[in-house]
């Protein structure tokens, strides 16, 4: 499983631009018992040159987003939804007015909807 999960980690974070380890278990490997499968690809990701993640510590809680590597790599791979002005999660990963918990609050929903068979995490905007 290691490297199967690394294009779905990418188009998720590109699709999604800012989520926790947690959420993106919950979406991608909902019946693994723990994040380590996430945090792996997640770290491999990052280890790419350039970094095809990016992630912000607050509250001893880490956030990823996609790098603008990363959206090119996930735009090039043809599965992600084009849309204009599409922008990494950096700014919102860095928030300090509120724009972070907003963001994860969102992935929260998709999380949920998805999890119920309503939607895919994909079909988000």
């Amino acid at each position: 499983m290691p490297e199967e999960i690394w294009g779905e980690v990418l188009l998720t974070l590109a699709q999604l631009r800012l989520a926790a380890p947690r959420q993106l278990k919950a979406l991608l490997l909902l019946h693994q018992q723990d994040t380590d499968h996430v945090r792996r690809a997640l770290g491999n990701l990052f280890a790419e040159s350039p970094a095809l993640v990016g992630r912000t510590n607050r509250a001893q809680q880490s956030y990823w987003y996609s790098t603008p590597a990363g959206l090119a790599e996930a735009a090039a791979s043809g599965e992600l939804a084009p849309r204009a002005g599409h922008a990494t999660g950096k700014r919102i990963a860095a928030s300090r007015t509120g724009l972070r918990e907003h963001g994860l609050v969102l992935v929260d929903t998709v999380v949920v909807f998805h999890q119920a068979e309503m939607a895919d995490h994909a079909d988000w905007l």
